[in-house]
């Protein structure tokens, strides 16, 4: 494990007191538009969300500073929150409502499993370090997903990709389903289990 942490940190940027993973290739959406291409490197709240999840888990189980100190430059990222930036996966809305990108599109496009991902990180980086930053990150991601949630919605359908673009997969709705219930199981919460039930009543 210790060899893939060190490839992260070889493809990763440096920048606003933390390190981003950087995604090596070219990537669009297959929508049509050329609003939605990213071009090698760029970066992604779903990729921060799962390298804090890796060097977090990975301290707890070693022990190896070397994972800890790299779990804290990847949360920076996640403090670091301005989508006007050049380098950037968190940003908070005009309604002060915090968000994960999985892609920095200009607007963002608010991918619900990738906003997830990063909430997962964000709470296994908190089991090691109770950093006090970390646990109002998590609870403001946590309020962000309870408060937009009902927008993903289709009734009687499989629920939105993102908010942008609104395209239905019903794999991917069954992800959904199934991370809002660990979201359950991580903050205590019935609203996610409850909002699981009804997407699972809506496309099952």
């Amino acid at each position: 494990v210790y060899s893939y942490a060190d490839k992260l940190a070889e493809l990763s940027l440096r920048c606003h007191d933390g390190i981003y993973i950087a995604e090596q290739f070219n990537y669009g959406l297959d929508n049509g538009s050329t609003n939605y291409i990213e071009v090698a490197p760029w970066y992604s709240g779903f990729i921060q969300g799962l390298a804090l999840s890796v060097c977090s888990r990975t301290y707890e189980l070693t022990g190896n500073v070397r994972m800890k100190a790299m779990a804290d430059s990847v949360f920076n990222s996640f403090v670091f929150a301005d989508s006007s930036d050049n380098v950037w996966t968190a940003f908070v809305d005009s309604a002060e409502y915090y968000w994960i990108e999985e892609y920095p599109f200009h607007p963002p496009i608010h991918v619900f499993n990738g906003f997830m991902f990063g909430i997962f990180g964000l709470h296994d980086y908190y089991m090691i370090s109770h950093d006090e930053r970390c646990l109002n990150i998590f609870r403001g991601a946590c309020t962000t997903v309870a408060h937009y949630a009902n927008s993903y919605r289709v009734p009687g359908q499989a629920s939105y990709y993102s908010l942008e673009l609104k395209e239905q997969f019903g794999g991917y709705h069954n992800l959904v389903v199934a991370m809002l219930r660990h979201i359950t199981a991580l903050t205590g919460d019935p609203y996610f289990n409850a909002f699981a039930d009804t997407l699972y009543s809506d496309y099952h």
